[in-house]
């Protein structure tokens, strides 16, 4: 993003910077802000609220396309220069296969489930996403 800050491409670093970092911290902030206090026994304060910023957030966070981006990069570059992939590289590889293990394993029905059964037991009526 600096890169094309500098280059004079002011527009897309500021893209570039959401999609690979904003968006992805916002939706992990977001979605530990929902399970932790799950876990922890108690429904969290605008549950619904960040649960829509969440599904909103979510197209937008476009860190496997950057990093199938950078591959395609590295490969391409190899042929006019010498590569090395650092550590940030394998570390993005690893959030990304961290993150489609646990879209795979989400199951809102078990959430929504928890929070009428916590919602139950504090004597609170239970309020479903519309």
């Amino acid at each position: 993003a600096l890169a094309l800050q500098e280059t004079g491409w002011p527009t897309l670093a500021l893209l570039v910077l959401l999609t690979t970092l904003v968006i992805p911290f916002l939706q992990l902030a977001a979605a530990l802000y929902i399970l932790v206090p799950l876990k922890l026994g108690f429904v969290p304060h605008h549950l619904r609220l960040v649960v829509r910023t969440l599904d909103a957030l979510w197209p937008w966070g476009m860190l496997e396309v950057f990093l199938l981006g950078a591959m395609v990069s590295l490969v391409k570059l190899r042929q006019i220069a010498t590569m090395y992939p650092g550590w940030a590289l394998y570390l993005i590889g690893a959030y990304v296969v961290l993150v489609a293990a646990a879209v795979g394993a989400f199951e809102p029905r078990v959430l929504w489930a928890r929070v009428s059964e916590l919602r139950h037991a504090q004597g609170e009526l239970a309020e479903f996403p519309s």
